[in-house]
């Protein structure tokens, strides 16, 4: 009896281990797939880490953690230096910094194009504000001439779509007083009088703006109607948006402006499976990720492929043909 007890414990034991190292090499088969994000706290961030926790959950093949750089050209440089080693990356980046690496502009220009970038899916639209207080004097983008401005914050693709948006209405560095200020700076700022205006951007309904228009009198200048169609025309992240009266204390009209993309977006190399997989749990578990971030509601069939101004992954095409946004 007692023979039989202990090769029960030895037959018992052996299946233990047996399993035990099934599941030991299914870990170390994984595949590491870092998201490359800005620093930790913002709304890219945090809908970073949420697209990892969707991976690890319903891509189990793959381990998807959230590698956080400071700024656009560092993340794409990282990006970039994954793809010349080979390996798999994936990152939460504004369309504005994925488009201008890939065609070397703007933030890039003069440098390395990183023509093996690859969109994935628009996750969420950052919209683009000019905030004045009412009585600034200033009604439009053309009344800032020798003004102060904050065009938002340095080394960021806000920054140069800011003054991109100076720009597009005609206007040179040399007519207005540009400063790069935080969005906290800026709301400071526009408050005390430092500075005549500024940009401050997000996803509606925008925290700085918020705030600046619960103890101040201000409101958002609109967008030319003109600009609006070049600006889009031309730079494939941009689409035009209206901020509804009443969204924000003191918004008495509708107001035109422009948004760019924050997109998923990837290299070439990274698997074409992976990517389909990724996409797909996205769309058919996008409650996950809506309960990281509400952001994640722009996240629809119709706005699949909104601002993102570089080729399509395979493994994206083939997940939007099966679901008909793409033939």
């Amino acid at each position: 009896m007692k023979k039989i007890r202990l090769l029960l414990v030895i037959v018992i034991a052996l299946f233990s281990l047996f399993f035990v190292s099934i599941t030991f090499h299914q870990a170390l088969a994984k595949e590491i797939v870092p998201i490359v994000t800005p620093g930790s706290g913002g709304t890219a961030y945090i809908l970073g880490a949420g697209v990892g926790t969707i991976a690890r959950k319903y891509v189990p093949e793959v381990d998807c953690m959230v590698q956080a750089e400071s700024g656009v050209t560092t993340m794409l440089k990282q990006v970039h230096e994954y793809w010349k080693a080979g390996k798999p990356a994936l990152t939460v980046c504004d369309g504005n910094g994925i488009w201008s690496a890939y065609n070397s502009a703007g933030l890039f220009a003069g440098k390395e194009k990183y023509s093996e970038l690859r969109g994935i899916t628009f996750l969420h639209g950052v919209e683009l504000y000019f905030v004045v207080k009412k009585k600034s004097g200033i009604k439009s983008y053309s009344d800032v001439k020798g003004k102060r401005i904050a065009v938002g914050p340095p080394g960021s693709s806000v920054g140069a779509s800011g003054l991109l948006l100076f720009n597009a209405h005609g206007l040179t560095e040399k007519d207005f007083k540009p400063v790069y200020l935080s969005y906290s700076e800026t709301v400071e700022g526009i408050a005390n009088g430092s500075i005549d205006g500024g940009i401050l951007a997000g996803s509606t309904p925008v925290a700085s703006y918020n705030e600046l228009a619960l103890t101040q009198d201000v409101t958002i200048i609109p967008v030319r109607a003109d600009v609006i169609k070049s600006i889009t025309e031309k730079y494939l992240y941009f689409y035009p948006v209206t901020v509804a009266k009443g969204t924000y204390k003191g918004l008495d009209n509708d107001v035109p402006t422009v948004a760019f993309s924050s997109i998923l977006a990837t290299h070439e190399q990274t698997s074409p499976d992976v990517v389909y997989k990724l996409v797909k749990a996205i769309y058919e578990h996008k409650g996950d990720l809506v309960a990281v971030h509400k952001a994640a509601q722009e996240i629809t069939k119709k706005s699949a492929l909104v601002g993102i101004g570089v080729p399509l992954h395979q493994g994206a095409q083939k997940y939007f043909r099966e679901i008909g946004i793409l033939k």
